[in-house]
């Protein structure tokens, strides 16, 4: 996949749902980081202006390969009222080759909210362990995604002492 057919694809997808509640940023420009395996050539994030609405990041690497991140850890921490000490994403996966209409799934699943975050929460130390699951609603979806793609079945609502579940709204169109 090349930066100008995913660019384009994003934003007929967005044009189509006349998102109003996120902001959509792309950006070519990006720092490469040693450490990774592979370089982003172009990223492009939904942005929502609410926190109870999911964050998503789309990353393109110059091998044409396709990564997701499903919202930061910081913004579950903060709804969550505990402390983060790790930078990253709660879920979504590497770079891998997604064809576009599971990328396309993925968004529309996102912006109707049908995503959930469970959350350990250690005492003292904060956000630990996080896993994203699709509502179960959409276990038809699940379904139609590979199994590398991270979203894992239905969790059960229910929070415990150390857990703690999150969900998230739609994103609002005009």
């Amino acid at each position: 996949m090349s930066i100008k057919n995913l660019s384009q694809e994003l934003k007929k997808w967005l044009s189509a749902k006349g998102l109003v509640s996120v902001d959509f940023q792309e950006a070519t420009d990006l720092a490469f980081d040693p450490q990774d395996d592979y370089r982003v050539v172009y990223q492009a994030e939904f942005l929502p202006k609410a926190p109870q609405q999911a964050r998503l990041e789309v990353h393109l690497t110059d091998k044409g390969n396709v990564g997701i991140g499903f919202e930061s850890r910081q913004r579950v921490a903060n709804r969550l009222g505990v402390r983060n000490l790790r930078d990253g994403f709660v879920g979504g996966f590497e770079p891998s080759v997604p064809q576009i209409e599971e990328l396309l799934l993925i968004l529309n699943l996102v912006a109707a909210g049908e995503v959930i975050v469970r959350a350990t929460v250690m005492p003292c130390f904060g956000l630990g362990r996080t896993r994203t699951y699709l509502t179960r609603k959409h276990d038809g979806a699940r379904a139609e995604l590979r199994p590398e793609l991270n979203f894992s079945a239905p969790a059960a609502s229910r929070n415990g002492p150390l857990t703690k579940t999150l969900t998230f709204e739609a994103w609002r169109s005009s």
